[in-house]
């Protein structure tokens, strides 16, 4: 750490603005174990030292590949600052390597400052320091006569080192587990399962997937399927959603956090059924575990999957592994194994409407299907929450709710829409003396979530329900949502009976 980066830390000046956020966390990461010091705010850029090249400053960019990983940008933090100066923000500093002048000149000269970014500027300034004279040049000039041969680089250059449980090399999967390992405190005589490798690349819609290997265990078998991200979708996903006026997630609603999880390219959405020797065997649980180059956060459980499947780091993951449990007593011995995988329903598109009472009828068109409908209002009640189950005996909760039975020409299946209330639930009101009425309710702390409400006189209608209000509400604006597979489901054949398949691990490559 450099006697002018530690003086300038003393001003507390923020370079937040200007695109380097605080990252002073003691982790380091490779090339020589450098020194982080700053981050960029979206595609993963690290400011650092590096022991050895004295106070020199260097951008590590996890997106670039390995010829392009690491480029000095000052010989020194002050000579840094000013380049910040007379740069504005530190992308064009990143950036520089791969750009002729004009390009470098002109994406300075579209930059303007905004508030926070010139009151950054200033109080450089304020320090007494000026800004470069031809940052370009300067640049230019320190990268061609760097010598990139002396920087070291390992295979895990990019994942800062781990100081999690696992220790280097060890791999255990465990069929009562996680990613971490055996679960603690259960199942202690458990085995770690026999390692079979597949490497099954295969598409799926427009996706890349890969089952890297497969795990048997005493209990059952254990599958991981791994799924390649494009950064540039997780940046456009980034960009989108990101807090700020009009992105509609500074007070997410309900529909907001629907579209944003299916949006998300590092989730999956699949239900996978496998098939042993032509027998089926049920998923009993999953769980996934992925790896963001752009945010990658706390890498300390991806880390040892990362590098036992020797996956570049310049591309998104996720990595759900699936437990299947035996059916037999015993263990069978595997001739054959495939995996269907069923596409779960999505969001396909929605219809709000209103209602005031029974006999009320909405014509409708399905946005998938292009067929016309009938959702006719049969019943229209209030009812008044009651029961014994609180989450919290300390609050008031509101129980007025209205419920709507109806039926839909033609039918659809119960499985493709869901009808529920545009409005949300009303929050509960703290009580003093800590003393409320019971009442039935599903939800949590900050509220009641939904209803469930089935009438036995009634079995042919379908009902929904409404928010719960402290007070009646007669009218109730709804919403109709509309769900599909975006994608057909598949069957994958892993290996087939007199296929071979290995027990020891080799290298994937860059899956």
């Amino acid at each position: 750490m450099t006697s002018t980066y530690q003086e300038f830390l003393k001003q507390h000046i923020s370079l937040a603005p200007l695109g380097i956020y605080q990252d002073d966390t003691g982790c380091h990461s490779k090339p020589g174990g450098a020194r982080i010091f700053g981050r960029a705010g979206t595609d993963g850029t690290r400011y650092c030292f590096i022991p050895g090249y004295d106070e020199m400053v260097f951008a590590v960019s996890p997106l670039n590949n390995r010829d392009n990983l690491v480029h000095p940008l000052a010989e020194n933090f002050h000579d840094f600052l000013r380049l910040l100066l007379a740069c504005k923000n530190a992308d064009a500093l990143a950036q520089a390597w791969k750009w002729e002048h004009r390009q470098f000149e002109a994406y300075i000269k579209k930059t303007v400052p905004d508030k926070a970014q010139q009151a950054a500027l200033s109080s450089l300034a304020r320090l007494g320091i000026h800004p470069m004279e031809n940052p370009f040049r300067y640049l230019k000039t320190l990268e061609s006569g760097f010598d990139y041969g002396r920087l070291c680089f390992t295979d895990d250059s990019v994942l800062p080192e781990d100081h999690g449980r696992k220790k280097p090399g060890e791999w255990k999967v465990f069929f009562h587990g996680s990613f971490y390992g055996k679960s603690r405190g259960h199942y202690p005589g458990e085995r770690a399962g026999k390692e079979i490798v597949v490497d099954k690349t295969f598409l799926w819609g427009n996706e890349e997937w890969t089952i890297p290997s497969v795990y048997t265990c005493s209990s059952g078998l254990i599958i991981d399927f791994l799924l390649k991200v494009r950064t540039d979708n997780i940046l456009a996903f980034i960009r989108k959603w990101q807090p700020g006026p009009g992105s509609g997630t500074d007070d997410p609603d309900q529909n907001s956090w629907r579209q944003m999880e299916e949006e998300n390219p590092l989730t999956v959405h699949f239900t996978p059924s496998l098939y042993v020797n032509g027998n089926r065997l049920s998923c009993d649980h999953s769980a996934g575990i992925c790896w963001n180059p752009v945010c990658p956060g706390d890498i300390t459980e991806i880390r040892p999957v990362m590098n036992h499947y020797r996956l570049n780091p310049a591309c998104g993951r996720v990595i759900w592994r699936s437990y299947f449990p035996w059916t037999t007593k015993r263990r069978p011995d595997i001739r054959s194994l495939a995996v269907d995988l069923k596409s779960e329903k999505q969001t396909a598109g929605e219809l709000r409407f209103h209602t005031a009472g029974a006999g009320n009828q909405i014509l409708f068109t399905h946005p998938v299907t292009g067929q016309k409908h009938t959702l006719s209002v049969k019943t229209y009640s209030m009812y008044h929450m009651d029961g014994s189950l609180r989450p919290d005996p300390a609050k008031i909760w509101p129980d007025c709710y209205m419920v709507m039975g109806y039926t839909i020409t033609p039918a659809l299946a119960a499985d493709s829409f869901t009808i529920m209330d545009c409005a949300a639930c009303d929050k509960p009101k703290e009580i003093p003396d800590k003393t409320a009425a019971s009442i039935s309710i599903i939800g949590g702390a900050d509220g009641p979530s939904c209803i469930f409400f089935r009438d036995p006189d009634h079995p042919q209608l379908q009902y929904a329900a409404s928010a719960l209000h402290f007070k009646p509400v007669t009218e109730v604006e709804w919403q109709m949502i509309f769900y599909q597979r975006k994608k057909a489901d598949i069957r994958v054949e892993i290996f087939a009976q007199g296929s071979a398949s290995r027990t020891k691990k080799t290298d994937t490559g860059n899956l």
